[in-house]
């Protein structure tokens, strides 16, 4: 089970915590890169991702099944878009909407559901927790990318 503490990390794993750290927290990795810039190790039989800077500090991390992934007490995986919307704007009158999910910045949390404006009553496929400003930065919009070449 991995517990969200918001803009710190998930259980064991924190933001910045060094690549080689992980490794040894986890085993089974598949490296993966996106870009230049942006590199990934893929635990699949946990259902995580970790994403790191140029540094090796790790900057994102995405779940997705088989992964618990559990904030402010609740099972998110077990939730709908839907339901995962109300959660967040109970929590966050800001968050951002697009057509595959939503984004809190108050709580460093997105959730990706591909079809979620025409059917929000799916499961969510993915979530993902980041540091302060990562949307800003240059891994801006592709964490689902790397979601969906998971699947694959």
């Amino acid at each position: 089970m991995f517990e969200i503490t918001p803009y710190v990390g998930a259980s064991l794993i924190k933001f910045g915590m060094k690549r080689e750290e992980v490794r040894k927290v986890f085993s089974e990795y598949e490296p993966r890169v996106f870009g230049e810039n942006s590199s990934t190790d893929g635990y699949d039989e946990l259902g995580i991702s970790l994403d790191y800077d140029n540094k090796d500090g790790v900057i994102a991390l995405v779940f997705y099944e088989p992964a618990q992934v559990v904030f402010k007490g609740i099972d998110l995986f077990k939730l709908s878009a839907s339901e995962a919307y109300k959660l967040m704007a109970s929590l966050d009158k800001d968050i951002a909407i697009d057509g595959d999910g939503l984004t809190s910045f108050k709580f460093g949390i997105g959730f990706y559901e591909p079809n979620y404006e025409e059917e929000p009553f799916l499961p969510v496929e993915a979530i993902i927790i980041f540091i302060e400003g990562y949307y800003d930065s240059i891994y801006k919009e592709k964490w689902y990318l790397k979601y969906i070449s998971f699947k694959q």
